[in-house]
């Protein structure tokens, strides 16, 4: 969106210049009228009291020149303005795009690091448990890898948490958004 409104305001700017350029140029114009005149009150019903006037009508600015070409000075300082805004808008964009890449590409890798230590855990605690059943291990120790697994899962899931907010920092920073998909199909 600040792209495309930086664009935009360019685009108004360069045909700005156009605008003020067109004054150093002639113009020719065909002006009509219609109208009523008549020397007595009663003679303007008469259809001999309306008049027409059809004719050009030329517009040079010969003597304004000095004054017309600083416009177009100042409309080219316009352009030029909204050029550098435009190129900060697309450096800017690029830069939160860029920025929201490395964010998810982290984000994505540490999500899969946890889901790794994750399953890890839970197979340390399926051992734990067999081990527990069998006789070779005590209860403290069953407990122990329990709690190391509910710790690697919270970390998991919270690193799935991160790595989808980092996915919607992307989305929205390439100019996405969120659609309804009940409300696209109708």
């Amino acid at each position: 969106p600040d792209i495309a409104a930086a664009e935009a305001e360019l685009a108004a700017a360069t045909a700005d210049v156009g605008v003020a350029t067109a004054e150093l140029f002639p113009r020719l114009t065909l002006v009509g009228g219609i109208g009523q005149q008549a020397r007595a009150l009663g003679d303007f019903t008469s259809t001999d009291s309306t008049y027409f006037s059809i004719g050009p009508s030329l517009h040079w600015p010969i003597f304004t020149g000095g004054q017309v070409r600083a416009q177009i000075a100042a409309a080219d300082a316009r352009q030029l303005q909204a050029a550098a805004r435009y190129e900060k808008a697309v450096l800017g964009a690029l830069a939160d795009s860029e920025s929201a890449i490395d964010r998810h590409a982290a984000a994505a890798k540490t999500a899969s690091e946890l889901d790794i230590a994750r399953d890890r855990a839970a197979t340390a605690l399926e051992l734990a448990r067999q081990r527990f059943r069998a006789g070779e291990d005590d209860l403290l120790v069953l407990l122990d890898a329990q709690s190391r697994f509910n710790a690697a899962d919270r970390a998991a899931i919270q690193a799935k948490t991160q790595a989808l907010q980092a996915w919607f920092a992307l989305v929205k920073a390439l100019g996405g958004g969120w659609a309804d998909p009940q409300l696209a199909g109708s």
